[in-house]
């Protein structure tokens, strides 16, 4: 049999080309059987071996459920790969199986007043800033939050957004999720002012055309790459 480290890395290939998986999805197994190489250091493998991992997760580090079951789901793939490729004479996880139920909880959000407050803070800080740069972090801050706020889109979600997501004629954004799923969103008033159909971050204040010629002299002069993103 191959070493299981060469295995793992063959395994993570596969299903990189087979599976359509997120980057962070395969970081995730890449990352599970890592914690399995180490492991099996210590242990041999046997037909005990998945026991004696879920001992270990769930007494000894004292995982919570949730992951335990991404592990497993992990080692399942990873075991039926090892047999259908013939590195392995059995499947060790086939005869096990585990019910673990996954932990629901609510999300926790800020009550109104802390958001009022957050908020309220922000636009003071803008208003005590005496350097254009400093105002325009300012200002980008306030609208990403206004935005996490407003939409409820997650922070992964907002860091991801690009210029060209932004469809300014119908106040809408469109956000690439989690599973490589794409839905539009309205943003609010506050939001649309912040900046312009010509994808220009504007500073709320009447000296427009200096603050356009920051942006451009900021992004394209001050930083040597362009980004194309957002936020």
């Amino acid at each position: 049999m191959k070493s299981i480290k060469t295995a793992s890395d063959e395994f993570i290939q596969v299903i990189q080309s087979t599976k359509n998986l997120s980057d962070k999805t395969i970081t995730a197994y890449r990352s599970d059987l890592k914690d399995f190489q180490v492991f099996l250091q210590d242990n041999e493998l046997d037909d005990a071996v998945i026991l004696k991992y879920v001992q270990v997760l769930s007494k000894e580090r004292g995982l919570k459920d949730n992951t335990i079951c991404r592990k497993l789901i992990t080692l399942k793939m990873f075991f039926s790969f090892l047999y259908e490729q013939g590195y392995t004479d059995i499947n060790y996880y086939q005869n096990h199986h585990f019910r673990y139920k996954k932990e629901r909880r609510l999300p926790k959000t800020l009550a109104v007043k802390e958001t009022s407050k957050l908020l309220t803070y922000l636009s003071n800080c803008t208003e005590r800033e005496t350097t254009v740069f400093d105002s325009w972090k300012n200002y980008r801050n306030l609208a990403l939050i206004d935005v996490l706020i407003s939409t409820g889109i997650r922070i992964a979600e907002a860091s991801s957004i690009s210029l060209s997501d932004v469809i300014y004629s119908e106040r809408t954004i469109l956000i690439h999720g989690k599973g490589r799923k794409q839905r539009l969103i309205c943003f609010c008033a506050r939001f649309f002012i912040a900046y312009n159909t010509q994808n220009i971050f504007i500073f709320l204040t009447e000296n427009i055309a200096y603050l356009i010629f920051f942006y451009i002299v900021f992004h394209f002069v001050c930083f040597s790459l362009y980004s194309p993103y957002l936020f």
